[in-house]
């Protein structure tokens, strides 16, 4: 998978488009990319680059200048994420809806699970964009034949190979590349390569019992004090409701806040439809405000989702973090009434998926019964939203999600954020989303602990 798809046929499209493929011209194509289009790509690529998540991916290069510094990670997130946007409306739309063919199939046999009958499909797609290939690259003359590689032939049995071994997934070697990496520096001779990895063997082995027999820590211990909640690892700079299990809340915390008109409004606005009745128009301004217990509302800085999910921050903890990559907007899904224009029928609610920024995070308790005394705590994220016509970046027949404008803050429930989106600038007032939602499988290192690695 990796060698085939993100070392081979990635890179080599890619010399295709920048006319560099093996000294072969376009024929009676027209699908190279002027020397200013894509070095404009290039700088968009590193640009980006703040504007994504550390979580999707390490360090991305100037594509048109640094090529030789990408590396299949990188190909991979530029190909899967980044090239349907960058590419839109530079490459010509039959190789661009060509291009988006093999995206799609890329990203089906990186799912986590495939059914069977799901196979027949993925394997015409795989025959039709190959045929594609043959006509628009290869265009069926004898001397273009470099233009089909070994690689391009080796597309076909993919489907073969997973109906054998299942998905992609349980063969893949980035763990052996990694293996690799971690070998690789031992051998210092090439004459002699096996003793030197014979002899790093032998001293980590060495060094291993050395630790075990005299209690030394193998790595340096952490400076953090974890504690274990349920199957959950908490540090102790973190919180967990016992309401909002799936939310783990992060520093920076303020338990004294004062909020503002602003935040007031937005808090009513947001109560006045959550405790609105059908026979009356529910609680004023002034009933809501009663309600809400001032002395609960803590504001937190960050959460990550459980279950080694996405970790998000707020747009005041970014601004605290002058090197950060920005993990601040989300995606969030809605369920918005069909029939909210008529009154006397019945709900229709209809999945509504948005993106945002998070500027806060609150933690507040409602008081539903001021007699009794009843309390209801809620878990509130405050969002400027991105205006995206309820698209859903994640589906394949929305390769370029974008919004030149954002509403003022609006109050949401964190329960209704599923995850953490990138973003990257195409022009001085556009963006587009950068959604990595499906149901697929992705490269997530570890430390020699077993515990994740995260930059943001």
């Amino acid at each position: 998978m990796m060698h085939l798809i993100f070392e081979n046929l990635v890179p080599n499209m890619i010399l295709h488009w920048t006319g560099e493929f093996k000294d072969v011209d376009e024929g009676t194509g027209a699908y190279r990319l002027g020397k200013e289009v894509w070095a404009e790509i290039g700088k968009l690529t590193t640009n980006a680059a703040k504007t994504i998540p550390s979580a999707f991916v390490g360090t991305l290069p100037d594509i048109a200048k640094d090529r030789n510094h990408y590396k299949a990670e990188a190909f991979s997130f530029w190909f899967l994420y980044l090239g349907p946007i960058l590419l839109k409306d530079r490459l010509p739309r039959v190789y661009y809806q060509h291009y988006l063919l093999i995206r799609e199939v890329v990203n089906r046999i990186l799912q986590f699970d495939m059914r069977r009958d799901s196979l027949d499909e993925l394997d015409r797609m795989v025959r039709e964009w190959v045929g594609e290939y043959e006509r628009l690259y290869y265009q069926y003359q004898p001397e273009r034949l470099p233009t089909c590689p070994l690689t391009i032939h080796a597309l076909l049995h993919m489907v073969y190979y997973i109906r054998m071994t299942g998905p992609l997934w349980a063969s893949w070697a980035y763990v052996m590349e990694r293996m690799c990496g971690h070998l690789l520096p031992a051998v210092k001779n090439r004459s002699h390569p096996y003793i030197h990895l014979d002899n790093q063997v032998a001293r980590r082995a060495q060094m291993h019992v050395i630790c075990h027999k005299y209690h030394l820590p193998i790595l340096a211990r952490s400076t953090v004090n974890w504690t274990l909640d349920g199957r959950e690892r908490l540090s102790s700079r973190e919180t967990r409701y016992p309401d909002f299990p799936e939310v783990i809340l992060g520093v920076p915390v303020n338990r004294c806040v004062q909020p503002d008109t602003q935040l007031w409004n937005q808090l009513n606005k947001y109560f006045g439809l959550v405790y609105r009745s059908e026979d009356r128009d529910g609680l004023s301004g002034a009933e809501l405000r009663a309600r809400i217990d001032q002395t609960t509302i803590v504001r937190y800085g960050r959460f990550r989702l459980a279950d080694d999910g996405d970790r998000i921050r707020t747009v005041g903890a970014l601004r605290a973090d002058t090197d950060g990559r920005d993990n601040t907007y989300i995606r969030y899904e809605l369920l918005p009434d069909r029939n909210a224009r008529w009154r006397r029928r019945s709900d229709r609610p209809y999945v509504q998926v948005n993106y945002g920024q998070l500027l806060d995070i609150y933690y507040l308790e409602f008081i539903e019964d001021l007699d009794e005394n009843i309390r209801q705590p809620y878990l509130l994220a405050r969002v400027r939203t991105c205006k995206t016509n309820g698209l859903d970046a994640a589906l394949a027949e929305n390769p370029s999600v974008t919004y030149t404008e954002i509403t003022t803050p609006d109050i949401i429930h964190i329960n209704t954020i599923t995850h953490v989106v990138g973003r990257v600038q195409t022009d001085a007032r556009t963006w587009a989303i950068i959604d990595r939602s499906w149901n697929g499988m992705r490269t997530q290192f570890v430390d020699g602990n077993g515990n994740v690695e995260h930059f943001d």
